[in-house]
């Protein structure tokens, strides 16, 4: 495909999490994880799950507001608080118009690794959100609807092997048809005041390798460009107070580092009347009475993004106190704005943003959109569980995850299976569940310290040993399974310092690893401290090779290999030196999987070395299930669920049951 798209929607829009290039999640038919061989992909049952943000928001009053992002997500706003609502799609959502508490649209779209793109557009109406089009070749970034249905969207139209060209389409008789595609690279913003009259704004960055902003005028039925501002100079959004007064918003380049630039429409033309803004500004909004806020893009901290105020026709910085990016905003009324976007800057993973103005300032509104799954196992291909936050189990039965009814509220944090429909969890308070017959429920614990991990013995074989487990972890706990009754195993070995996993070859054969680089050898029954220390990292999961070593990984991305007589630290990609790295699986054959923060996936292959492959997230990664061969499952943050299928499985039909956590956002 041509790059000037990715170049100019990553430029624009991807570092706030608005948008995104699907690296294979939109390919697979939906219902068919892993359906890509040899490529990570998002599992789409599950939703928006692989790294969150949100790109538009829009409120008909102060009590009734939609927000739609990444992933297809879609929230709506009612009794003061944000609740996810049921969505039609898994392709990212980038533009919103909404008319009235049951009329509304959104449209977005992306494309994949291979240059296919597919846009779509989504009508809101009595029974809920449902798909009106979608756009073969085009994604779209903004919509704007009239009384009467009639309206415009905006963005790119992409083949495979040809440059990216901005779109204008119209809704008109109930059908969405192609206006235009002027020869620009992409149209980010759109705001129509009167059914014939408005603005669409962007960039073209191919003439003469230089970037111009572009502004589209509407007027008596026709769209004419307009050039404005010098080179080096891109627009995002733009906002009209009405036909004749606006705002609009992007960067000047001249200079590095950019800018952030403000212009502003009177008297019939448009002028910069800013350009020093610490950072690029990303979206601007004006409602009733020339109330105004403008936001620029997220920095690295300790830098603050950029907040501006409309004080008449004068924009005032104001304190900020947040670096996050934000992607879309409402004004609601003199005192009172929302803003959503992307909070991209902690542990390298991007979550969902939702801020406040009110009480004249604004607050973060700790928008959390899923359960942390924190760890996944597998007794077979078809018969798998994942556990997280607040209780959550997910079962996977062969047709997609569902919700399992759980039996704590607390957080669980590690799963092992013994047998079909069998196995044990563990999590905070010395919390043990018991899995039978597809039932969990709580069992006694010895411990009130909070359990890390847990697992199940294997016979020569390679089938789990029911009735024998070890579990690990906070205070260096250490509790064994006899019989029906957990016990602790306090032996010498006890160093009150967290264990984070165990991992067993047989009952009496396993090692543990922990806090400060400590690990434990389970020998005869009996744990024993390894007093060689090769790192002081903090390891947070171990798994057994195949030729009776093991293979530990941390913090920094460590990764020691024990050798049979010594651990040893183990090369890794650069890619990994700063990651944590939460959890690994090797299978007979020395090959596996290790996850960790960001996203990130590192392979091992027969011999050991390990490499880094594409992620198709930026959520942190916290647990990896082998099943045969590479094959494999990954959960992480905000209900991300990855799958990796090595090789195809002839006539594998999965149906498609969507389905939506129950969610708390404030």
């Amino acid at each position: 495909m041509g790059t000037a798209w990715v170049r100019r929607v990553i430029g624009a829009m991807a570092s706030l999490g608005a948008i995104v290039a699907l690296a294979g999640a939109a390919a697979a038919a939906p219902g068919r994880p892993g359906d890509i061989r040899g490529r990570w992909s998002c599992d789409p049952v599950m939703g928006p799950g692989c790294g969150l943000g949100l790109s538009a928001v829009a409120f008909t009053a102060s009590d009734d507001g939609w927000a739609v992002g990444k992933g297809g997500v879609i929230l709506r706003f009612a009794a003061g608080g944000w609740l996810e609502a049921p969505s039609p799609t898994e392709l990212p959502l980038h533009g919103l118009a909404i008319r009235g508490i049951d009329d509304g649209w959104a449209v977005g779209g992306a494309c994949a690794a291979d240059g296919r793109c597919e846009g779509i557009v989504l009508r809101l109406d009595r029974d809920g959100w449902a798909v009106d089009a979608k756009l073969p070749d085009i994604v779209l970034s903004a919509v704007s609807m009239w009384d009467g249905d009639q309206g415009w969207a905006v963005g790119g139209r992409c083949r495979p092997d040809a440059r990216c060209r901005g779109v204008l389409m119209r809704y008109e008789a109930g059908a969405w048809s192609v206006a235009a595609t002027p020869d620009v690279d992409w149209l980010y913003g759109l705001a129509l005041p009167t059914e014939d009259d408005g603005w669409a704004v962007g960039d073209d960055c191919a003439g003469d390798r230089r970037c111009h902003a572009v502004l589209f005028h509407y007027s008596e039925g026709l769209w004419q460009r307009q050039d404005v501002g010098p080179p080096d100079t891109r627009l995002h959004a733009v906002a009209m107070r009405d036909a004749s007064s606006g705002w609009a918003v992007g960067e000047t380049c001249a200079q590095q580092p950019c800018r952030g630039a403000i212009l502003r429409f009177a008297d019939s033309r448009w002028t910069v009347v800013r350009d020093d803004i610490a950072q690029p500004l990303r979206t601007v909004a004006v409602g009733a009475g020339g109330v105004g806020w403008a936001f620029g893009q997220a920095c690295v901290l300790p830098c603050r993004t950029p907040i501006l105020r409309l004080a008449g026709d004068e924009w005032i910085e104001v304190d900020s106190r947040t670096s996050k990016g934000v992607a879309s905003l409402a004004v609601v009324g003199a005192a009172e704005a929302w803003a959503v976007g992307a909070d991209c800057l902690t542990a390298g993973e991007c979550r969902a943003a939702v801020l406040h103005f009110s009480d004249n300032e604004w607050r973060d509104e700790g928008v959390r959109l899923g359960a942390q799954l924190e760890d996944v196992a597998f007794a077979a291909a078809f018969d798998g569980w994942a556990v997280g936050t607040d209780g959550t189990l997910l079962r996977y039965a062969g047709d997609g995850w569902s919700e399992a009814s759980s039996p704590m509220r607390g957080h669980l944090h590690a799963v092992a299976l013994d047998g079909p429909a069998s196995g044990w969890a563990v999590g905070d308070n010395g919390a043990i569940l018991r899995l039978v017959g597809g039932t969990w429920t709580m069992v006694p614990s010895p411990t009130r310290e909070r359990l890390n991990g847990i697992a199940v013995p294997y016979d020569a074989f390679g089938r789990p040993q029911a009735g024998a487990a070890w579990a690990v972890g906070d205070g260096g706990t250490i509790l064994k399974l006899i019989g029906d009754t957990w016990v602790v195993a306090d032996d010498g070995a006890r160093s009150h310092r967290p264990l984070a996993d165990v991992a067993l070859n047989g009952a009496d054969d396993g090692w543990a690893v922990g806090w400060g680089g400590q690990t434990l050898r389970l020998v005869g029954g009996r744990w024993k401290p390894i007093e060689q220390r090769v790192t002081t990292e903090w390891l947070q999961a171990v798994a057994l090779g195949a030729d009776g070593g093991a293979v530990a990984v941390g913090a920094k991305g460590t990764v020691l290999v024990w050798n049979g007589a010594a651990w040893r630290l183990a090369p890794v990609p650069a890619e990994s030196a700063d990651s944590l790295l939460r959890d690994i699986a090797i299978g007979h054959d020395g090959q596996g999987w290790a996850v960790g923060s960001g996203g990130l996936i590192l392979r091992r292959d027969r011999d050991g070395a390990w490499t880094n492959v594409i992620s198709p997230t930026s959520a942190n990664l916290a647990g990896v299930a082998l099943l045969e061969g590479l094959d494999a499952w990954s959960v992480g943050a905000d209900g991300a669920i990855l799958y990796f299928r090595a090789e195809d499985v002839s006539g594998a039909v999965r149906a498609i049951h969507r389905l939506w956590l129950p969610r708390v956002t404030r």
